[in-house]
């Protein structure tokens, strides 16, 4: 099954957590709100993630870690097919 919609400005699609989705963290901080969709892979296909609560933590500590002032965010899961996504928002700041 693919993600019912495609990447843009304002969404990015992701398989994992590694360190590259900060770029778009920073991005979306200083620009416009805008989601990464982590679980799902560039061309659309959903993979899901295995362990919800690790990455979960993983992604906050990787953002309050790396990016001063530290932007407002909130994750929330989406179910597609029986596989668990999570999803990031990131909200432009107020002093981008």
């Amino acid at each position: 099954m693919r993600y019912p919609k495609r990447e843009s400005a304002n969404l990015e699609l992701r398989e994992q957590g590694d360190d590259g989705f900060l770029k778009t963290v920073s991005a979306y901080a200083n620009y416009n709100d805008g989601r990464i969709v982590f679980g799902v892979r560039d061309d659309g296909t959903i993979i899901g993630i295995s362990d919800e609560g690790k990455l979960r933590l993983q992604i906050e500590n990787k953002i309050n870690d790396s990016i001063t002032p530290r932007p407002r965010f909130i994750m929330k899961r989406e179910e597609i097919d029986g596989k668990v996504l999570l999803v990031l928002f990131v909200f432009k700041g107020k002093n981008p």
